[in-house]
């Protein structure tokens, strides 16, 4: 493609669109104090099951000094709580408190309704392919293939 068409490609429309999407979602939870930064945080430990910082980062495809940050933030807000892992002290296991769990409804409406948005039009068939392909692209782009 030619320099002109910069913005017509692929990688640029995927990035705008995460972008939008980021944005779309903060702004439908500014008044919670919460930003889309942390759904995958909330979405992970949602299901009950403690996780490491580390643990987290890794599923999150964040580095751990992002994490730190975010889940120091997090704490401060009630939303989650530190235990001592008791397979290794030296780590503390995360877990969502009762007040995080009752977040869980209202991210994921925000999610929803945001997600409903852009979506708008589109025929199911075509919301299918696209899954699709972002999914062959994410499995192409996994860490053991980009070096």
């Amino acid at each position: 493609m030619a320099d002109d068409k910069i913005f017509e490609r692929p990688g640029h429309l995927i990035m705008r669109m995460a972008r939008l999407i980021a944005r779309d979602a903060d702004s439908r939870l500014r008044g919670h104090g919460i930003g889309s930064a942390a759904f995958p945080v909330f979405g992970m430990l949602s299901k009950g099951r403690a996780m490491t910082q580390a643990d987290l980062a890794r599923a999150a495809n964040v580095e751990q000094p992002s994490m730190a940050q975010l889940l120091a933030k997090l704490e401060k807000q009630g939303w989650i709580e530190r235990s001592p892992d008791p397979e290794d002290r030296r780590r503390s296991l995360v877990s969502l408190t009762d007040a995080g769990h009752a977040m869980m409804p209202v991210i994921r409406a925000a999610r929803e309704e945001g997600i409903a948005v852009f979506l708008e039009g589109i025929p199911p068939e075509d919301v299918e392919s696209l899954v699709s392909i972002l999914k062959r692209m994410i499995a192409n782009g996994e860490p053991r293939k980009c070096r």
